[in-house]
């Protein structure tokens, strides 16, 4: 009895793939096609960026060639070395400003001391003088014999 059964399921088996392998080949055919017009998107958009690609190098070398870019690094360079100088010649201004500064201060000192012992205390007699008189006298004294 399971002899008369193997061929009748060995027939149904074949039926079944006859009905689904032509459904399974039309899929296959169906997904390469897609593939292939996905290929083709691809490619194309592949192409167009190459072409911007292309525009945009061939726009970089024109600047190159005319100089424009050499010409502005140049300058920066130069403007740069120009800085560098002006830099340099203010620390050197500032360092004279500081120096000239302290020697003023100095000399200012040493001159106010040397008026003070030309000065000397006030007498006892200049108190009763006019205020007039005691700035005459005082310029008496800075520049003696000068009238």
């Amino acid at each position: 009895m399971r002899a008369r059964w193997v061929p009748a399921l060995a027939t149904l088996a074949l039926l079944a793939l006859v009905y689904v392998c032509p459904q399974l080949a039309h899929a296959g055919v169906f997904d390469d096609d897609e593939a292939r017009k996905r290929i083709a998107q691809t490619n194309l958009r592949i192409d167009q960026l190459q072409k911007d690609l292309d525009e945009r190098i061939a726009t970089l070398e024109r600047q190159l060639k005319s100089g424009a870019l050499v010409d502005l690094a140049n300058s920066v360079e130069g403007l740069k070395t120009d800085v560098a100088k002006i830099r340099g010649q203010i620390e050197v201004l500032t360092y004279r400003l500081d120096q000239a500064q302290k020697r003023q201060r100095d000399l200012y000192v040493d001159l106010d001391a040397r008026l003070r012992k030309l000065e000397g205390p006030p007498a006892g007699a200049s108190d009763a003088t006019p205020p007039d008189a005691a700035g005459a006298a005082s310029a008496a004294n800075v520049a003696p014999g000068v009238p």
